[in-house]
């Protein structure tokens, strides 16, 4: 699955984002935002989940060839005897 950034932007902010208080400097200009922790938490796993997809997909695309992790677990094993 492939996400578009401003699209999941949205989908954090409908999600995640209700009831921010942003600090406000003497123009009353935004300089700062607060969160509940709860929304926090949940905007860092949000992220987090874009960034696996996002190495997800790149690893997809690349030429590198693979092979299973038992595989490579075995290889490993038998290179330290």
């Amino acid at each position: 699955m492939k996400f578009n950034l401003p699209n999941f932007a949205v989908a954090i902010h409908s999600k995640t984002m209700s009831n921010v208080q942003f600090v406000t400097d003497a123009k009353g200009q935004k300089t700062g935002v607060l969160l509940s922790m709860e929304q926090y938490e949940k905007m860092l796993e949000e992220l987090e989940e874009l960034a696996d997809t996002r190495d997800f997909d790149k690893a997809k695309r690349s030429k590198l060839k693979s092979r299973p992790f038992r595989e490579f677990l075995k290889e490993v094993k038998e290179s330290q005897s």
